[in-house]
């Protein structure tokens, strides 16, 4: 008996005369596989690529893979992304960390930003910020400690301090009968002792800057802005008598 097998054939090669066996998938199939190559390789190697919109030919696009093959690099696709995600993941989660310590107190909280590095901003930045890119200003640091303090039961105080050419933030606390100023941060003592007094926290960040200081001002935050509450100026030279 003569038998005659039906070959299938490729629709876009039937214009060219040619009869080769069909490649297997669907041109959808073949496209979502591309699409799939693109995005590994989108997260294993941090490059941007994109299929091209216009391609020359139908025929460009690749084979389907066998099931086995499709199935491995799934796998590795999603293993890609979550080694791209998890660490951001894990970032957004280090002033929770924080907060949750129990060993912080005044004494010790500077010590935590002793290898920060200083970087001057327009604005605060927010805390979770701050902690994960390791570097801010005094501004950045007194909003922080004094709201993580206030939380534990500290009395704190955010002071601005405005100097001929400069301006610094600090943060005082009653308990520990000083302030906390970033610039110390890697200091053996890291309070600085205070009355409380704006004229005393004025005076000695002055002194420490070698300027003088023209107001001070007890502050609290709204977002990432500093809301004045109390200001003081220093006092008028006393005339000398006659």
């Amino acid at each position: 008996m003569l038998v005659i097998r039906r070959q299938r054939f490729s629709p876009w090669e039937a214009d060219k005369g040619k009869r080769k066996p069909a490649r297997g998938g669907s041109q959808r199939e073949n496209a979502i596989e591309e699409l799939v190559r693109i995005k590994l390789n989108q997260a294993v190697t941090g490059t941007s690529l994109t299929p091209d919109p216009f391609p020359r030919s139908t025929s460009s696009l690749p084979g389907r893979l066998p099931s086995a093959s499709r199935g491995w690099l799934w796998a590795v696709f999603w293993i890609g992304i979550l080694l791209a995600v998890l660490p951001g993941m894990a970032r957004e989660g280090e002033w929770a960390q924080l907060r949750s310590r129990k060993d912080l107190a005044p004494e010790s909280l500077l010590h935590f930003f002793a290898d920060f590095r200083f970087e001057l901003g327009d604005r605060a930045q927010d805390p979770e910020t701050f902690l994960q890119r390791k570097r801010g200003d005094c501004d950045d640091f007194a909003r922080l400690a004094a709201s993580l303090l206030a939380e534990r039961g500290y009395k704190t105080k955010p002071v601005v301090i405005m100097m001929q050419g400069q301006t610094h933030a600090v943060c005082y606390v009653q308990e520990a009968h000083g302030f906390l100023d970033f610039n110390h941060r890697a200091d053996a003592d890291s309070v600085v002792s205070s009355t409380g007094s704006l004229e005393d926290i004025a005076l000695k960040v002055s002194t420490y800057f070698r300027s003088k200081w023209w107001m001070a001002s007890e502050v609290s935050y709204e977002g990432s802005t500093p809301v004045y509450l109390d200001s003081t100026f220093p006092s008028a030279p006393t005339p000398a008598s006659a």
